[in-house]
């Protein structure tokens, strides 16, 4: 049996690599998780685990629904974009804003239309985005964008590796 949270993790991965200008997203996405960035091909994002990563949702007064786990796991997706040009622009930090910005909007339409990550998950819902300065490294590529995004699950209590 595998375990809930790798596949609900190897399912991200899989539905962000498959995001495509032919399938309506602004990119087409490259490496997914891959954590050297001179491998990566761009657009490129990681799954991490976020801060407090899982936390039960149980109802304390009314105990186990359906003796499943009621769970939430909170990830953090990290996204790097390149700007498009071939010369060094005036200011690639504010620059490169846009086409955050046009990432952040294709993760919004991933997991807003595949919000059970492929009836893995009750929920995946999106939390917050966070850009952050690179002040060294690659100047087409100044800044990662942060997005948290929680997923909603049930776990069989008696058999952890089931979806409840």
């Amino acid at each position: 049996m595998a375990n809930i949270i790798n596949t609900i993790e190897s399912t991200m991965a899989t539905l962000i690599g498959g995001m495509k200008t032919t399938g309506g997203y602004n990119y087409t996405w490259g490496s997914v998780n891959e954590l050297d960035l001179a491998k990566c091909t761009f657009p490129c994002a990681t799954i991490d685990h976020a801060e407090n990563f899982i936390e039960n949702l149980d109802d304390e007064d009314g105990g186990a629904y359906a003796q499943s786990y009621h769970q939430r796991a909170h990830f953090e997706i990290n996204v790097w974009v390149k700007l498009s040009t071939t010369s060094i622009p005036a200011n690639p930090i504010k620059n490169i804003d846009s086409n955050l910005n046009l990432a952040l909007d294709d993760f919004l339409k991933l997991f807003g239309t595949n919000y059970s990550i492929n009836s893995t998950a009750d929920m995946a819902m999106f939390k917050s985005m966070s850009s952050n300065n690179k002040t060294s490294g690659d100047i087409f590529a100044p800044k990662q964008m942060s997005i948290l995004l929680d997923v909603d699950y049930q776990q069989d209590r008696k058999n952890p590796e089931t979806v409840g």
